[in-house]
C-alpha cells in the first residue's frame, strides 16, 4: 500500500538551497504587504490624525492595490522579474517614504494619497515565490525529483500565515513603544532589503517565455491572465466570496465579543483561527496519492464552503469557537488547491500574473465586506451579520459546481 504521508516533504524543501535567497527575501517582502494597511492605520492616528483620514489613505491605498497589482504582475510575467521589480519595488519604497515623510514633518494631505497611490505597485510576494518554485521544479531535475508543487505550495502557504500572523502585531508593537513612524519605517527597511535580495537572486528567476513555445508566446503573452483563462475568472469570483466572508467575519466577530463583554476572546480566536489553518496546510502537504487537481479543488471548495456557511448557527462565543475553528482547517488546504490548479490551467508567460488575482478577489472581497458587516450590525444585529458571511461562504461551493466543466476541462 502506498504511503499516505511523507513526513519528510518540508525536510526535502529545505534542502533546495537554491530557494533559500528568494524565500527569505519573499518573507521580509510579506511582512510589508501583510501589515502596511493596519500599519498606515496605526501610524496615522497615533500621530493624531483622525481615524476618517487614517481610513481614507488605507481605502486609497486598498484601491491602488486591486488596480496595479495584476498590471504589475502582468509585466513581470512578460520582461522577467530582474527588470520589472527594480521599477515597481522602487515605487513602492518611495511612497512609503512619502507617507512617513509627510507624517514627520507634518506636510499636505494630499501627498498621504500620493504615497497610497504608489504603494499600490507592490508585487505579491506569494505570487513571485510561487513562480519561482514552479520555474525551478519545470526546469531543474535534482529539484524536481526532490520536491513537488502541492507540498511547495503548502510550505508557501505557511509562510504566507506566518507573514500576516507576525506583520500586522510586530508592526503595531513597534509603533506603539516607540514613534508613531517606527513601524512603518521597520517594515519598509524589511521590504527593501528583501527586494534587493530576490532581485539579486539570478539563478532561480523565470526567464522570459519559459515552458511554451516562442510562437505561442508572441500569440498570447500581451493578453491579461483574467481575460486568457475561465479558470482564473472562477478563482477571482471565488476568493471574492472569501475575501467578503473574512471583512463581515472579522467584524461580526469584534462585534459579538463587545456585545457578550469578551473582547479577549475575540483576540484569542483571531490567532487560534491561524494557527489552525496553518496547521491544516502543513498536515496536506504532507499527504500522498491525493485525487486529481481539479477535483481536489472541488472538494476543498465545498469543505470551506459548507463549513464557513455554519456561521449561520453563531449565537455566542463558543458557537463561533467551534464551527469557526474547525472551518479553519479547510482553509489552507482550499488555498494550495486553488493555486496548483491555477499553475496547471494558464501558461507559464502569465503564472505570477494569474497567482496575483487569487490575491486581488480576496482583497475585492475585504474592500467591502467590513462596511457591510457594519451596516448590519448596527441596523439588523451581529446575527444577521454572520448570516450574510455564511451566503458568501456558501457561494464558494456554488460557483465551482456551476462551472465544475470548465474546471476539469481547464485543470490539467
Amino acid at each position: 500500500m502506498a504511503k499516505r504521508f511523507d513526513i519528510s516533504v518540508y525536510a526535502k524543501i529545505l534542502s533546495v538551497r537554491k530557494a533559500y535567497p528568494f524565500d527569505f527575501a519573499l518573507l521580509a517582502m510579506r511582512f510589508f504587504t501583510f501589515s502596511y494597511t493596519i500599519g498606515n492605520i496605526a501610524m496615522l492616528t497615533l500621530a493624531g490624525f483622525p481615524f476618517l483620514q487614517a481610513g481614507a489613505v488605507a481605502s486609497v491605498l486598498a484601491i491602488s492595490v486591486l488596480v496595479l497589482g495584476p498590471i504589475v504582475s502582468h509585466e513581470i510575467d512578460r520582461h522577467g522579474q530582474s527588470k520589472i521589480l527594480p521599477i515597481a519595488c522602487s515605487i513602492v519604497v518611495a511612497g512609503s517614504v512619502i507617507i512617513i515623510a509627510d507624517v514627520l514633518f507634518d506636510g499636505p494631505l494630499a501627498l498621504l494619497y500620493v504615497g497610497a497611490v504608489l504603494m499600490g505597485c507592490t508585487p505579491t510576494p506569494g505570487a513571485l515565490a510561487r513562480t519561482r518554485w514552479t520555474y525551478l521544479i519545470e526546469t531543474d531535475d535534482d529539484v524536481a525529483s526532490t520536491v513537488d508543487l502541492q507540498s511547495v505550495y503548502a510550505y508557501e502557504g505557511i509562510l504566507d500565515d506566518l507573514g500576516f500572523t507576525l506583520g500586522p502585531p510586530i508592526s503595531l508593537a513597534i509603533a506603539a513603544v516607540s514613534i508613531p513612524v517606527a513601524g512603518a519605517v521597520t517594515s519598509t527597511i524589511c521590504y527593501a532589503l528583501g527586494a534587493i535580495v530576490l532581485i539579486r537572486s539570478k539563478d532561480s528567476e523565470p526567464s522570459i517565455g519559459w515552458g511554451i513555445e516562442a510562437k505561442a508566446e508572441q500569440t498570447v503573452q500581451k493578453k491579461s491572465a483574467f481575460t486568457l483563462s475561465a479558470l482564473v475568472r472562477i478563482v477571482f469570483f471565488m476568493m471574492l466570496c472569501v475575501g467578503a466572508f473574512f471583512g463581515i467575519f472579522d467584524s461580526a466577530t469584534l462585534a459579538l465579543a463587545q456585545q457578550t463583554d469578551e473582547n479577549a476572546l475575540a483576540s484569542l480566536y483571531l490567532t487560534l483561527s491561524g494557527v489552525v489553518s496553518m496547521a491544516g496546510g502543513f498536515v496536506f502537504g504532507m499527504i500522498r496519492n491525493t485525487p486529481p487537481k481539479a477535483k481536489l479543488l472541488i472538494i476543498t471548495a465545498i469543505l470551506l464552503g459548507a463549513t464557513y456557511a455554519c456561521m449561520v448557527f453563531v449565537d455566542s462565543m463558543l458557537t463561533l469557537f467551534i464551527f469557526g475553528l474547525i472551518a479553519s482547517i479547510f482553509y489552507a488546504p482550499f488555498l494550495i488547491s486553488e493555486n496548483a490548479a491555477i499553475e496547471s490551467a494558464v501558461p507559464s508567460t502569465h503564472l505570477t500574473e494569474a497567482l496575483t488575482w487569487i490575491t486581488t478577489g480576496a482583497n475585492c472581497g475585504l474592500a467591502f465586506g467590513p462596511t457591510l458587516a457594519g451596516f448590519l450590525v448596527d441596523e439588523f444585529g451581529v446575527t444577521v451579520a454572520f448570516s450574510c458571511g455564511a451566503f458568501f461562504a456558501i457561494c464558494i461551493p456554488i460557483i465551482v459546481l456551476l462551472f465544475r466543466r470548465i474546471v476539469y476541462r481547464d485543470v490539467r
